[in-house]
């Protein structure tokens, strides 16, 4: 049984090393896009059963730290992109005083007034989370006195 342990915990660092080696080698982490190659995409379905919370829950300490040290690496990437994405926006509110544009000639500026937008819907329609709506209403009260903070005092009354 300890044989067969070790066994396991050297073929769990064998891929480890080959995440890493990926990330090195491409400066990011795998995707499981069907146009990559087949390599790429065990590569992504590995950090993908890895981010499980069963499989996680499983993990030893060393292997959660190895994990978490692997460039790029995130235990959630869907909320580390969210709250990137209001990162940017509050930027933009800060740096231009005003909201993104949909018409703008700047790509960019284009998909933040999307993802706001987006933003506000799930708010208006109570699908947001309970951690996003504190992020957004900070974010909403700090970008001034706009007729979307109606919509989130109505809702959270």
């Amino acid at each position: 049984m300890a044989h067969q342990n070790r066994s396991r915990t050297h073929q769990w660092d064998v891929k480890a090393n080959a995440v890493d080696a990926f990330v090195a080698a491409h400066d990011r982490l795998p995707h499981a896009a069907p146009r990559a190659s087949a390599s790429e995409r065990r590569l992504a379905y590995l950090l993908h059963y890895q981010r499980r919370s069963a499989t996680r829950d499983n993990h030893t300490d060393r292997q959660r730290q190895r994990l978490s040290r692997i460039e790029g690496f995130r235990w959630n990437p869907r909320e580390a992109h969210w709250h990137a994405m209001l990162g940017d926006l509050r930027c933009f509110y800060l740096q231009n005083r005003r909201a993104p544009r949909y018409r703008s000639s700047e790509q960019d500026e284009r998909s933040l007034a999307n993802w706001e937008a987006k933003q506000l819907h799930l708010l208006r329609r109570g699908r947001l989370g309970a951690s996003r709506i504190r992020a957004f209403s900070e974010f909403l009260g700090s970008a001034g006195n706009r007729a979307d903070t109606g919509v989130f005092q109505q809702r959270n009354a």
